[in-house]
């Protein structure tokens, strides 16, 4: 079934060609000379409620009339687009696994039912970034946003919506000046911008947690970062009555930038019980675990009690192989973007040679080297692995999680990390900036 991946994608660059015309826009600015690209998008969605918005919306930049409700309606335009290459390739991607894209319920998405005076200084703010254009922009015009982002971060309520933003924001302050139209990463700064617009519209109670109980084999884990963020993510499988469902734990932290490599794994004590399951090999038994309708759990250390041990390679390959009954949860409406798709995979019969794995079915795929996984010399001599399926530039990509080694044990990423929390180190940057900032507080 794997060689459906090598099927053309139809209806894939159609997409990714109206995004790039979108882009163009805000690589210069919505001050004239953008009437044609926008006129044409509103046809794209005929008989939708973005219709007559984008119609109004459209209307009023071509007579240069900007407020922010425009740009909101063109942020989610350009959602809606990366959400439909999202479920497309999503759709290629199950049926090569053989997997169904059906989930154990369906959940509305949660809309936003307040506002906040930070979140509607956001929206400005990504407004006048719009319409100067991100070729043309000025540093004082992106460090303006400073104070109200320092405040989105200390408001419990906007600490998500501060993560993108912090991101972005200094992402743009280490590309200023732009030099040239060519130094712009064009797709991936609209991407955040049309986000953090979303994010900005309001506050939106998260969707009510459902009880999970069952076995929780843990499989892999990874880590991702920009400057001063980090998020530690552990994968597994849930294992209730006859349903096996891939899960998530996710905990995330703000950072200082002195924090670098495997201490980052420090900044997350409250995960150490769950990776050394992980690391010993031993399954969780869950009784109502809370979580998510997407699959991610709100962790709560009182439900949890040690169970058997396990061989992860072969719980991977009987439920996360080809052609295996595993429930997959497509990520929130809101999220559902190429970048987001992640299906998991197991695999047995294949060879690494200059940076793709190859399949008996004919088909490569990329090792994936812009995300935390196994390299290809740690793959060398391996006979099955535990991967994430990923669609990057054009072509299918796996970061691989967890593979045997020639000794038969399994190794997973982030090893190292896992390792070092578990023995953590008398004095790290992390304990000292720690000590620091509590001295502070009871000053």
């Amino acid at each position: 079934m794997l060689e459906n991946l090598n099927m053309e994608l139809n209806g894939v660059k159609a997409i990714q060609t109206t995004i790039a015309d979108l882009d163009a826009c805000f690589l210069h600015g919505f001050v004239g000379g953008q009437h044609e690209i926008l006129a044409a998008l509103p046809a794209l969605f005929d008989g939708t409620p973005l219709y007559p918005r984008l119609q109004t919306s459209v209307q009023a930049m071509a007579q240069n009339t900007f407020i922010e409700g425009h740009f909101v309606t063109l942020a989610a335009a350009r959602s809606s687009l990366q959400g439909t290459l999202y479920d497309l390739l999503r759709h290629y991607a199950l049926t090569a696994l053989g997997r169904s894209a059906t989930t154990p319920t369906d959940h509305l998405p949660i809309a936003p039912t307040q506002t906040d005076p930070l979140l509607d200084s956001t929206r400005e703010w990504l407004m006048e970034l719009a319409i100067a254009g991100f070729a043309r922009l000025e540093r004082e015009a992106v460090t303006s946003f400073y104070s109200t982002l320092t405040q989105l971060r200390a408001n419990p309520a906007t600490v998500s919506h501060a993560a993108l933003l912090t991101g972005f924001f200094h992402e743009l302050i280490t590309a200023l000046p732009v030099k040239s139209t060519t130094d712009v990463p064009l797709l991936r700064w609209v991407d955040l911008w049309s986000r953090a617009m979303l994010d900005a519209v309001g506050l939106a109670d998260p969707p009510p947690p459902i009880p999970a109980s069952g076995t929780l084999y843990p499989l892999g884990v990874e880590l991702r970062q920009h400057s001063r963020f980090v998020s530690l993510m552990i994968y597994g499988v849930l294992k209730q009555d006859d349903v096996a469902q891939w899960v998530r734990q996710t905990w995330s932290s703000f950072k200082a930038t002195a924090i670098q490599g495997n201490e980052l794994w420090l900044m997350f004590p409250q995960a150490q019980p769950l990776l050394e399951h992980l690391l010993q090999g031993k399954a969780m038994n869950l009784r109502d675990m809370p979580m998510l309708p997407y699959g991610d759990f709100l962790w709560d250390a009182n439900a949890i009690e040690s169970g058997k041990r396990f061989k992860p390679l072969d719980i991977a390959l009987a439920y996360c192989g080809i052609g295996q009954a595993l429930f997959v949860s497509p990520v929130p409406p809101i999220e559902r973007h190429p970048v987001q798709l992640a299906e998991p995979i197991a695999l047995t019969n294949y060879t690494i040679q200059d940076s793709h794995l190859y399949l008996k079915e004919g088909v490569a795929l990329a090792l994936d080297s812009r995300r935390a996984g196994l390299t290809a010399e740690e793959l060398t001599g391996t006979t099955s692995l535990l991967g994430l399926l990923h669609y990057d530039v054009g072509e299918w990509s796996i970061q691989p999680l967890l593979t045997n080694n020639p000794a038969g044990k399994f190794e997973f990423a982030g090893r190292a990390g896992v390792e070092l929390l578990r023995k953590p180190p008398k004095t790290s940057t992390v304990s000292i900036l720690q000590e620091r900032a509590s001295r502070l507080l009871r000053k």
